[in-house]
């Protein structure tokens, strides 16, 4: 298989997973060098590869992306549990070209069997988990079973957390509860030479956020995301074709910020965050050609995405986004040279085109008589990698990679204007933004067989164009009008979306 082939990856396995307990999938990693997660609520922590996540980090379940809004804010939980996941994946490197520019910092990819690939032995096999946690009086529970006969087997799983207000060596932490519940039921048709299947996925969760503001408004999040996937696999071995492989996603998301009104005892909708998205992509894994520089083996792919993207304030203020829309397609090619029995030579290349179409500020230095920007951006990704692989004795191996990456930058960034009550911010996005580019290299030893098993890197990437959020020093309310100095604003951060050069170095052991 490709997905073997190109390094570094990084594996979690289905016991690492029930090993560390947490109500996230960034829970179960944090203990893998290189990677942390946000942390902002202990229902929602994305993960943070090497000082990059947001945008830069893919999360994604069977190949397709979690499709929601984590990307947007700290406090965005991706939907997605720990219960769910037989295997967890963090790819870097040239790998990530499969998958998007928008994986520029690295892909965590979980693996489960809601799509089953084969017929279980004995025609059926189950499982149920459950845990326990002390400090913040959590329980969870899941169930799972795959059953088949002849070219058919059928999957079902289900999972029910609930944790309450967490305690620190002060107390107990309010509003940091966490209520999630789901399920998933899938099928396929297997045969010798391949499989195709299908599943749904409902997904279930209301948390809380800790801060001293959001305690007493009591914000809370209300998420429920349902999920289409099917992906398959045709092992040809004929007519110069290894196998063709294809992965299909289509995902409806929303979650509703709630908070509590004092004054008339009652809960209320501040905004609305929607999410509407189709992904597709299709792999062509060629037979193995002998050349006179080695053996040759390699994939091609195209992907395409549609995503409808929105957070509506239903307070009477600006909205922080109102409804873009994303399209996307390119075309991507892996190959590796098997240049003698222990060095192999890798290279992959990525082309993309993405338009991206939203109602933004083209200026707003009157918050009086802010210019609005209503249209589209059009962005054409380029992206390349070149590595190096050597087997030295005792079963380490060493790598090097290079890397050039561009990024196109994502609705948010180009199009948010309103307040974002849960991180006390007004967010302003610039129209204008050109795409990111990172120039990479990276070393590191790997050995992953034997009682001594150990991962190290050393890396270094120099951005131009890195987009961040800028603090300006200013405040707003609800609206761009009450934004200072013009206007009086007193409660919200103003922040804006931003480029300049950046560079990130690091190095790794583990």
């Amino acid at each position: 298989m490709i997905d073997d082939t190109f390094v570094p990856i990084t594996v979690v396995t289905e016991r690492d997973v029930l090993s560390q307990q947490g109500s996230t999938i960034t829970d179960t990693l944090q203990s893998k060098p290189g990677i942390t997660g946000s942390t902002f609520a202990a229902g929602a922590s994305r993960p943070i590869i090497r000082g990059l996540d947001n945008n830069r980090v893919r999360v994604q379940e069977n190949g397709i992306g979690s499709h929601d809004v984590s990307a947007l804010s700290e406090d965005h939980a991706v939907p997605i549990d720990p219960n769910a996941a037989t295997q967890v994946e963090v790819i870097r490197g040239p790998a990530t070209l499969r998958y998007g520019s928008q994986s520029i910092g690295g892909v965590v990819s979980v693996i489960n069997n809601r799509i089953p690939e084969f017929v279980p032995r004995g025609g059926f096999q189950g499982e149920i988990k459950g845990g326990y946690s002390t400090v913040d009086r959590s329980k969870d529970g899941s169930l799972s079973a795959t059953a088949g006969a002849g070219n058919f087997v059928f999957h079902a799983d289900a999972f029910e957390r609930a944790a309450q207000d967490y305690n620190t060596p002060r107390g107990r932490q309010t509003n940091t509860f966490v209520d999630s519940d789901g399920f998933s039921v899938g099928s396929s048709y297997v045969w010798k030479d391949g499989f195709v299947g299908v599943a749904f996925t409902r997904f279930n969760s209301l948390y809380g956020i800790p801060g001293v503001e959001a305690t007493l408004g009591q914000t809370r999040i209300d998420m429920t995301q349902d999920k289409v996937t099917s992906k398959g696999e045709w092992r040809v071995r004929s007519h110069g074709i290894e196998a063709i492989r294809f992965w299909y996603g289509a995902t409806d998301y929303k979650h509703n910020e709630l908070g509590f009104d004092a004054g008339v005892g009652a809960d209320f909708i501040g905004s609305q965050f929607k999410n509407k998205e189709q992904e597709g992509r299709v792999e062509i894994q060629h037979m193995p050609v002998m050349t006179s520089l080695g053996e040759l083996r390699g994939a091609v792919g195209i992907q395409a995405g549609h995503r409808k993207t929105s957070g509506i304030s239903l307070e009477g203020g600006d909205n922080l986004l109102d409804p873009a829309r994303t399209q996307s397609i390119a075309g991507f090619w892996f190959e590796e040279l098997q240049v003698t029995q222990r060095l192999r030579l890798q290279a992959a290349t990525r082309i993309e085109q993405t338009n991206v179409r939203g109602l933004g500020l083209a200026d707003f230095t009157d918050p009086n008589n802010p210019v609005f920007f209503d249209g589209e951006r059009t962005f054409k990704p380029f992206s390349g990698s070149l590595g190096a692989l050597y087997e030295l004795p005792l079963g380490v191996v060493a790598r090097l990679t290079g890397s050039y990456v561009e990024r196109s930058p994502d609705a948010a960034e180009l199009f948010s204007k309103g307040a974002h009550e849960a991180t006390g911010t007004f967010e302003i996005g610039n129209p204008f933004l050109t795409k990111e580019v990172a120039k990479s290299i990276e070393f590191g030893f790997k050995r992953a067989k034997g009682d001594l098993r150990f991962d190290a890197s050393a890396f270094y990437t120099k951005y131009d164009g890195f987009i961040f959020k800028r603090l300006t020093g200013e405040f707003c309310d609800a609206d761009v009008a009450s934004c200072t100095p013009g206007g009086g604003g007193t409660e919200l951060k103003q922040l804006v979306f931003n480029q300049r050069d950046a560079t990130f170095y690091g190095v790794e052991l583990g």
